[in-house]
């Protein structure tokens, strides 16, 4: 397929399919090659022959040894953003083990 792909459902690319395109869908089962940019609005599932030339933003995947991206990954359950990351650098806590410091040191 030459051209952008879109479902308003769920995309299932075959082992035998080649998009050269955008693709965006509900969710995906890919197992073909696209050479273009995939947002999947749930669940992409990339097949271990998969090959994708773009970036990937889904909000969750699941991804067979094998298969080649290049490209860049976007996995997100909540948009990740500068905020939510510092405040999980905030609230890290201390080991709280009562010896694990000594044990830490024991160890140099």
């Amino acid at each position: 397929i030459k051209g952008d792909v879109s479902a308003k459902g769920e995309l299932v690319l075959e082992d035998n399919s080649v998009v050269i395109g955008n693709v965006h869908a509900v969710s995906a089962q890919l197992d073909g090659r696209v050479k273009g940019n995939i947002r999947v609005d749930e669940q992409v599932s990339i097949k271990s022959q998969t090959v994708v030339l773009g970036d990937i933003t889904a909000r969750t995947a699941q991804l067979e040894a094998g298969a080649r991206i290049s490209g860049t990954v976007d996995i997100f359950e909540d948009r990740v953003t500068e905020d939510l990351f510092d405040m999980a650098i905030l609230e890290e806590k201390p080991l709280s083990a009562p010896h694990a410091q000594e044990d830490w040191e024991g160890k140099e």
